[in-house]
C-alpha cells in the first residue's frame, strides 16, 4: 500500500515514515537498492504520469523481492571440506583408499552482508533492464 500510494503522488517510499508498521519493504539493502534505480529511471514520475505502467513495476518489485528472499533464506552453496581426509592424516596406520573420498558433499550456508549487497544489486538491475531506455 505504501509503495502504491507513493508512486500514484509522483515520488518513492521515503522508509519507515511511508510505512504503516515501522518495517520498511523491502528490507535493506533491496530497498535501497530498488529505490535507487527507480530513482535514476525516473519511474516515480513516469508512473504518475502513466499509471497504467503502475502494477507493471510493482509487479516487478515484488517478483525481486521473492527471490531475494528465496535466496537469502536458502543460503549459498559450498562445497564442504571432507573431515575424514584430515582423520586419516592423523593415523599413521590408516590405508588410504582413494575410491570413498569421490564424492563431493555440498551444503547450503548463511550469505554474508557483502553477498546480500551484491544479490540485491543484480536483482535491483533487473528494473534497469525492464524498464530503463
Amino acid at each position: 500500500q505504501s509503495w502504491e500510494s507513493s508512486l500514484r503522488k509522483g515520488r518513492l517510499p521515503l522508509g519507515k515514515r511511508d510505512f504503516v508498521k515501522d518495517d520498511v519493504w523491502p528490507e535493506e539493502p533491496l530497498f535501497g537498492k530498488v529505490t535507487d534505480v527507480m530513482s535514476r529511471l525516473g519511474l516515480p514520475r513516469l508512473i504518475r504520469r502513466h499509471p497504467e505502467i503502475k502494477s507493471s513495476v510493482l509487479l516487478e518489485v515484488a517478483r525481486i523481492v521473492v527471490e531475494f528472499t528465496r535466496s537469502r533464506e536458502r543460503g549459498k552453496l559450498v562445497v564442504v571440506e571432507d573431515q575424514q581426509e584430515d582423520e586419516v592424516e592423523d593415523d599413521p596406520w590408516a590405508i588410504e583408499d582413494d575410491d570413498t573420498n569421490d564424492s563431493v558433499v555440498f551444503e547450503y550456508r548463511p550469505m554474508l552482508e557483502g553477498e546480500l549487497d551484491k544479490l540485491a544489486d543484480q536483482l535491483a538491475g533487473n528494473i534497469q533492464d525492464q524498464f530503463g531506455s
